[in-house]
């Protein structure tokens, strides 16, 4: 028989546990966090309370965490407890300025957070729904020539 906990993760119904404070999520999945990515935690000394907010400053710190909306990295965590962000560099590198980008544009896409189930549909969904960036500065009706271009530049 499937706890309740492990039914929610297989089923993305992480939204449930969308809710709870970092706290709480450490707590509950700290451990499983600090091994999958290797991290090297040493336990304080002392009151067994400060523990649990000792191991969430290092959680955040070390996965770039700290000057993130919560519901960000409430997301970022699911995301890790379920196994779907495998190296921890693409937190910072990719996942928060995608993120970042998804909640610029929610106007746009209209989806909640807790509907993407992974880093690549957040990647799609940013990918769709951002206007196009372009450092062109040619005015309309002005003469240019095309040098080349492919999916990701143009030289005029």
């Amino acid at each position: 028989m499937k706890s309740f906990k492990t039914y929610l993760l297989e089923n993305n119904l992480f939204l449930i546990l969308e809710y709870k404070e970092w706290h709480q999520l450490v707590k509950q999945f700290g451990d499983k966090i600090i091994d999958q990515y290797g991290l090297d935690y040493e336990k304080p000394t002392g009151n067994e309370k400060d523990v649990i907010p000792h191991k969430t400053e290092f959680i955040k710190t070390k996965l770039g965490l700290g000057d993130i909306p919560k519901h960000h990295g409430r997301w970022i965590l699911g995301q890790v407890i379920k196994g779907k962000i495998p190296n921890p560099e693409d937190i910072a590198s990719t996942i928060i300025p995608n993120l970042a980008k998804f909640e610029e544009h929610k106007d746009r896409h209209g989806i909640n957070l807790s509907k993407v189930n992974n880093q690549t549909e957040l990647f799609n969904i940013v990918q769709k729904h951002a206007p196009e960036e372009s450092n062109l500065d040619v005015k309309a009706g002005t003469d240019y020539t095309l040098h080349g271009e492919n999916e990701h530049w143009k030289v005029i």
